[in-house]
């Protein structure tokens, strides 16, 4: 069953390539440690990053119900062996979301971008 959707578009350049290093306060606070050291595989980090919290937006959209405040370090946006994105949760996002559904659940997402823009969709299922 759907538990919720949201969606996302994301200027890419409100991740300014200056800002885009180890350390940095806004990618340590809003990237889990498995994220930036996945960012490394990349050649464009400002891509990478941009998408990534789009996906997070999008994910805590689909979960809003769950009623936690946007909590990107508790979202977490990892490829999968065949360069899928896959959704990891934790934290008192992942409790809030057990809790709030008592059931077994899913969140799916996809990433579209071009030079400018990036959009992700994400549907939360509970089975």
């Amino acid at each position: 069953m759907i538990f919720g959707i949201g969606t996302d578009i994301f200027l890419m350049s409100r991740i300014a390539k200056q800002a885009i290093s180890d350390g940095d306060p806004f990618i340590m606070r809003s990237y889990t440690e498995k994220e930036r050291k996945e960012s490394k595989n990349h050649n464009n980090l400002e891509i990478y990053y941009a998408t990534r919290f789009s996906a997070k937006e999008a994910v805590y959209k689909s979960i809003s119900k769950i009623g936690l405040e946007f909590r990107p370090e508790e979202i977490e946006i990892l490829c999968d062996l065949d360069g899928c994105p896959r959704v990891f949760l934790y934290g008192k996002t992942e409790q809030a979301l057990s809790q709030k559904t008592s059931k077994k659940y899913a969140v799916f997402i996809s990433i579209s971008y071009d030079t400018e823009y990036c959009s992700t969709f994400a549907v939360a299922e509970i089975f």
